[in-house]
């Protein structure tokens, strides 16, 4: 397989995309800057590579239904990211090059991210952020462990990819977080946007981890939570979300071009073969230009071992809630007693 290499400096890089950030260039300037910015996300894609089967490997021996899948972040993000945090530089963002491994529960997270810090690599381990042990401020909890590569191939010498590591309950969380975000345009993930919103996704955090746990939740949460339910309409907004796929079942490991439309609540997806990969990310470089005044649309170029993984490991892009709204049901039902009649309704609807 043919590997994109990046063929500009890193002083040039982290140079175009402060611009960029800055939206201090010409149009010519800018989509050159793009390109550049395009080329240095794409150069991401062996170094994942070349760590994914260790990864995989030690999250079958903790999980054997472990999900294991990669992507490239979307240009707008990381700009987005960078204007968010201004002392960060491009090239030194861990996550342009990103791999979610999903497991069964938060012990097999513990347990896979103790794993992968203790096992022979030449790759470098950066940084662990634990966000089980302090969960950021929005409720997200996770593991990130940041790599550096340093394999053989020196063109890539120094390149940082982010493994996350989340249970399968607080991916259903996070899912939810972005699907609400993105239809309803506001950057939550971030934990910017309607407020209530952002407070209704802090409350349900503590309870989801108690539902994995098993630990009892307070009364007095489950009863902000089931007023918040019932005055966002948690459940009939988001399955309102729900997205028509429009592709073949593919069955292939390999990469694919996901390409959502909110407005229409459509998402195509194309499968593309390993030799096709350069082109696929001139096309992942392209259609964001295309879309990019667009915030109805999206795309992003990610792989997995077959379709079924694709749509477990990133629900988001097709706004599937099911797991979320599940989980939020059981949270509810140790409270159905005190439960106002219109949650209860809300609850017995189908999707």
């Amino acid at each position: 397989m043919n590997w994109k290499t990046f063929d500009y400096s890193r002083t040039r890089v982290r140079g175009v995309a402060r611009q960029l950030v800055a939206n201090d260039l010409s149009q010519e300037e800018k989509i050159e800057a793009i390109n550049i910015v395009a080329s240095f996300r794409s150069a991401h894609s062996y170094p994942m590579h070349s760590m994914l089967a260790h990864i995989r490997n030690k999250a079958y021996e903790v999980d054997k239904h472990a999900i294991v899948v990669r992507r490239l972040k979307r240009i707008p993000s990381i700009l987005a990211k960078l204007k968010r945090l201004p002392s960060m530089q491009i090239t030194t963002m861990g996550d342009i090059g990103g791999i979610r491994v999903i497991l069964r529960d938060i012990k097999a997270v513990q347990k896979l991210s103790d794993s992968l810090k203790k096992s022979k690599t030449r790759n470098r381990l950066l940084k662990t952020d634990d966000y089980l042990a302090e969960p950021k401020h929005s409720g997200y909890r996770s593991i990130h462990l940041t790599y550096s590569y340093q394999g053989s191939k020196q063109d890539y010498k120094d390149f940082r990819v982010e493994v996350q590591i989340r249970s399968k309950v607080q991916h259903s969380w996070a899912t939810a977080v972005e699907v609400a975000g993105t239809f309803l345009r506001q950057n939550m993930k971030a934990g910017q946007g309607d407020k209530q919103w952002l407070a209704f996704f802090q409350l349900i955090s503590p309870a989801f981890v108690c539902l994995e746990t098993g630990a009892a939740i307070k009364a007095s949460l489950q009863k902000r939570i089931d007023e918040e339910v019932s005055s966002l309409k948690v459940f009939d907004l988001l399955r309102s979300f729900t997205i028509a796929a429009r592709h073949a079942m593919e069955k292939r490991e390999g990469f694919y071009l996901l390409r959502l439309n909110t407005r229409e609540k459509t998402i195509s997806i194309q499968f593309v073969p390993s030799e096709l990969l350069l082109e696929a990310y001139e096309d992942y470089r392209r259609i964001e230009q295309e879309i990019a005044e667009d915030p109805t649309r999206d795309v992003v170029l990610v792989s997995a071992d077959s379709l079924k993984d694709l749509k477990l490991a990133y629900p988001n892009y097709f706004a599937d809630t099911r797991l979320f709204l599940d989980n939020l049901k059981k949270v509810l039902a140790s409270n159905e007693g005190n439960m106002t009649k219109k949650t209860l309704v809300q609850k017995a609807r189908k999707p």
